[in-house]
């Protein structure tokens, strides 16, 4: 199974930073979800979450029947729906700092870098879209600030299967034609 999100921690650990901008450490990211984990003591730091994996599409059979077995290809396309959110509780200098962090990485995720990087990492992704990029600035309970930058991005991620029945050829079996019915009379 595709570790998405780590190929997505490893994304905004390349591509989050910029001139003026400093790079992320590594316990600035962290997965949502995670009830357990505790928040980063620095000011700013980037939760990611998976909202969703779904089917797109039908899937598709490719049948490829040969003489001694019938194999089957079964192909289905999932879209990862990945939520990322620059979030900053500092309501001086890191405020700024955050929004520009977001700005520079939504314009990296929009561009075609994000799709040769995912592509790199397994052949099977392919990076979609970048959704905009909303702020959610509000006050929290301590009555300070809190800046927060939401983004979504789409990776599509192609599933195979390969299955080989067993078949059967004309030989392995017989047909036989019972008479029924007695009024009528088949003739073959």
């Amino acid at each position: 199974m595709i570790d998405i999100l780590g190929y997505v921690y490893d994304f905004i650990l390349q591509y989050a930073q910029g001139e003026g901008v400093p790079p992320l450490e590594q316990n600035q990211i962290i997965r949502g979800w995670q009830n357990s984990a505790v928040l980063p003591t620095n000011t700013e730091f980037v939760v990611i979450t998976l909202l969703n994996s779904y089917r797109k599409g039908r899937n598709v059979h490719i049948d490829k029947p040969t003489d001694n077995d019938f194999s089957q290809t079964l192909d289905k396309l999932t879209e990862h729906v990945i939520q990322i959110d620059f979030c900053s509780n500092d309501p001086t200098t890191a405020t700024h700092l955050t929004q520009h962090r977001a700005e520079l990485f939504e314009t990296v995720a929009s561009s075609y870098i994000a799709c040769d990087f995912f592509k790199s990492k397994d052949k099977r992704l392919n990076y979609m879209n970048c959704d905009g990029l909303y702020a959610f600035n509000e006050m929290d309970e301590t009555q300070s600030m809190a800046c927060r930058y939401m983004m979504t991005i789409h990776i599509s991620e192609h599933v195979q299967v390969d299955l080989n029945l067993e078949s059967f050829s004309k030989d392995d079996f017989k047909l036989k034609i019972k008479e029924i019915d007695t009024f009528f009379k088949m003739e073959i």
